[in-house]
Formats: structure tokens, C-alpha cells, sequence
């Protein structure tokens, strides 16, 4: 049977839905079943044909010719640059690695020219997926583009410039420390059985950061700083894990290293963070006050706020998601004042958000990003963020430049009126 096949592509939240006008096509396979056999994906459940029984094998043999030959067809529309089908790819990688679609509402679309990316209601991030939950569901809210940095680095380089958010992957020097500290045993070898570095302790699994030294009358520091080991943290992490119930108001743990307490850091991680020169993880060294690794443990929350460098966050081990807002978003944010100690945060519990106290959240918009091994991140001055630990993790971050673009933030840093009823 001669077939010439004709289709169009349009991205869903899953897969490309292929409208296949071969009559014969669409008559024997259901879309998700074409889609699966087009992108080379396993059918669960076997495709029943109307024809007769003893046509079958000979139709089964036509239909998966055809598809091959649409696979060929995608290729070479992957290879001519297809836009949608880079889109499809980042979503692809993403749920390869984590079992998350992107929502189709903010599919990434990394157009020429740099453009914040697309946002929706916070309180749709938030209830599709309760940060007090290290679940990762089906899908998740997205719009953050993903380059290929082998492939996209003038592009990216213009999305750095722009001051617009972005993911990097294909990193081929960083991939080689993502391999050694994700090796069994190199970590722990490396720091020592002996050796003591920084650790945060917070009575719940959020972490509000505060400047120490900072205070105000009758303020509770929200953690406090104490040493272990790297098999101490360890070994409190497995003892949370262990327990059985609501963990949210058990004790928490924060492992941090900086470069000045271990050469190794700046040794493996000097393929990305070269303090020697600008260049495109480091824009002006100078500005930089050094690396910054942080180990995280499942449902460890670090609470909503902006930092006023631009930061690459590179993510060495393990998987954190990260709830992004542009800089305008700050004025539904109900920031700190600045006098605060932990000034630069969000006074609303993002998990559990208070719309009576704190009304103007319901505004808020925002986007999310699940980020894993080999992906850096980069974040402008002024975006807020909000991250969850999903596992026992490690990002290391380097911050540089400073904000020339994102401004509209400084506004929210005034000393404003807050609610009667603010903590």
C-alpha cells in the first residue's frame, strides 16, 4: 500500500498531537498511540484493529513502515531547526529525568530576542504542587527555556546579557565534576572524617536566612549556626528520613562549604566559576565574593526572596525545584523591611500562604523549574526565588554582576506600612 503521509505538529502538556490525514492511519491507531510509536516511546497496552484476524500481522507490518518513515520525517524537521520541536525536546529532557510534564499554558518559547519568560498565578504553582511535598507530580508549571550550551551559546549569551532567566545543560567540563562528586564515596573522602563545616538547623523544614549580628528588638533567630562532619549531616538526614509522620516541625539540617574552607570546590568547579577573567558564568569576578555549595535533604525549604547579584547556580547532585517571580512581582511578595534581619524575604508562608493577612499574594505570579545534575541556572538580580530540596542534593552558586536592567525591585525595599498583624 503506497502511503505518503501529511501532518502538522502542535505541542500538548505530553506529546506532539499528530493529525495524520492518511485515512488508513487514523482509522487503526488512536493519537496517543501514534505519538508513542513516533517518538519511539513503548506502547503500553498492545493496539486492537478492526481488520480481520487473518489481515492483522500484514497491516501491523504497513502501519509501523509508515510511522518509521513520519520518525525520519521529524528528524530532518529537528535537524532544519523546527521551533517546536527544540520546545518538545527541553520537555522531553526534563521528564526523562524527573516524570514531570511542562503544563502546555507555559511551554518554553525561547524566541531570537530575549523576553522574560511567560508566568502564571502563584497560587497555581502552589497547589498543583505543596512545597511540603518532595513528590514530584505529573506536571509542573515551566517556561524557563533550557540551552544546550555546546549549541546555544550565543543565544544564551544574549539571555544573560538581557538579564533573562535561563537553564544551561551540556556543560562537557562540568559534567566531568558532576561525575566525580556524584562517584560513591568521593565526597566523603574529600571533606574528611575529622573536619567540621557550617551547618543550619531549623526547627521546621523552612529555613528563613538572617544576617547575623543583625538584630531587633525581641527577634527570635529563625536557625541556628552549629559544626558537623559531612557523615554527621548524613547521618541526621537518614534519621529524619526513618521517621514516620508529619516531619514538617522536626528539626531540619543545612549543610554549607564555601571555597575558602576547601580547596576542592574551586578545583572542580574552576571549569565554570574562573575567577581569572569574565566570562560567561562569571560576568565580573571582581564582584564575586566566592563559591557557595549548598547540601540539601528531601522537603528542606528555603523561604522566598531575591538576592541583588546576578547568581549561576550550578547543580552538582541530585534534584531542587525552584518557584521563580520576576522583579515586579515584589510589591505581592510583602518583602522585609530593610532593617529586618532577614530583609530581602517574603513574609508570606509560601506553602501554607495566609490570603487574609497577606491579600495581595493572590496577584502573585510566577513560574517553576525542576533542576537536576549538570543543569546551571542562572538567576538575574532581584528575581525572587523559592526552593525545595526533592533529595539529598548539592548546588554550588557563584554570584558576579549586578542587576542594570532589573531595577523595578528596588522599589519594594523602601520602608513600607505592613498589615497590624505582621510577626
Amino acid at each position: 500500500m503506497g502511503i505518503n503521509p501529511i501532518y502538522t505538529y502542535t505541542h500538548t502538556s505530553a506529546l506532539f498531537s499528530l493529525t495524520l490525514l492518511p485515512i488508513f492511519l487514523m482509522e487503526h491507531l488512536n493519537e496517543r498511540s501514534v505519538a508513542a510509536l513516533f517518538l519511539g516511546n513503548p506502547i503500553a497496552t498492545p493496539v486492537v484493529l478492526s481488520a480481520p484476524a487473518e489481515q492483522q500481522q500484514e497491516e501491523e507490518d504497513e502501519e509501523l513502515d509508515a510511522l518509521e518513515r513520519l520518525r525520519d520525517d521529524a528528524a530532518a524537521h529537528h535537524n532544519a531547526g523546527d521551533t517546536q520541536d527544540v520546545d518538545y525536546a527541553q520537555e522531553d529532557r526534563v521528564f526523562a529525568r524527573t516524570g514531570s510534564h511542562f503544563f502546555p499554558v507555559l511551554t518554553p518559547t525561547c524566541s531570537e530576542d530575549p523576553v522574560y519568560p511567560p508566568t502564571v498565578s502563584a497560587l497555581d504553582i502552589l497547589t498543583n504542587w505543596n512545597p511540603d511535598d518532595a513528590t514530584i507530580p505529573p506536571k509542573h508549571y515551566n517556561s524557563l527555556c533550557r540551552f544546550d550550551y555546546q549549541r546555544d551559546y550565543a543565544k544564551a549569551l544574549r539571555y544573560r546579557d538581557a538579564e533573562v532567566p535561563f537553564i544551561l545543560y551540556n556543560i562537557p567540563e562540568f559534567a566531568k565534576t558532576v561525575e566525580k562528586w556524584n562517584t560513591p564515596g568521593y565526597l566523603e573522602g574529600t571533606l574528611g572524617s575529622e573536619r567540621k563545616y557550617d551547618v543550619l538547623t531549623s526547627k521546621s523544614n523552612h529555613f528563613l536566612h538572617h544576617t547575623e549580628g543583625k538584630k531587633t528588638p525581641g527577634y527570635n533567630p529563625p536557625t541556628k549556626r552549629s559544626k558537623m562532619t559531612y557523615r554527621q549531616w548524613l547521618d541526621k538526614v537518614s534519621e529524619l528520613g526513618a521517621k514516620e509522620g508529619n516531619l514538617e516541625e522536626s528539626e531540619h539540617y543545612y549543610f554549607y562549604i564555601a571555597q575558602s574552607e576547601h580547596p576542592r570546590v574551586l578545583e572542580d568547579l574552576s571549569s565554570i566559576f574562573d575567577f581569572s577573567k569574565p566570562n560567561f558564568f562569571m560576568k565580573v569576578p571582581s564582584a564575586s565574593k566566592g563559591i557557595e555549595c549548598r547540601f540539601g535533604a528531601p522537603n528542606v525549604v528555603a523561604e522566598a526572596h531575591y538576592d541583588g547579584h546576578n547568581n549561576m547556580v550550578a547543580f552538582v547532585k541530585g534534584t531542587r525545584r525552584w518557584i521563580l517571580a520576576p522583579p515586579a512581582e515584589c510589591h505581592n511578595a510583602y518583602l522585609r523591611k530593610r532593617s529586618d534581619p532577614s530583609s530581602r524575604h517574603s513574609q508570606v508562608d509560601w506553602s501554607k500562604p495566609d490570603l487574609e493577612k497577606w491579600p495581595k499574594f493572590k496577584e502573585m505570579q510566577g513560574l517553576e523549574a525542576i533542576l537536576t545534575q549538570g543543569d546551571v541556572l542562572y538567576i538575574p538580580s532581584f528575581w525572587m526565588h523559592f526552593i525545595q530540596n526533592l533529595d539529598v542534593n548539592v548546588q554550588c552558586n557563584a554570584r558576579s554582576s549586578q542587576a542594570e536592567i532589573g531595577l523595578e525591585a528596588t522599589a519594594c525595599i523602601a520602608e513600607e506600612p505592613e498589615p497590624s498583624q505582621t510577626e
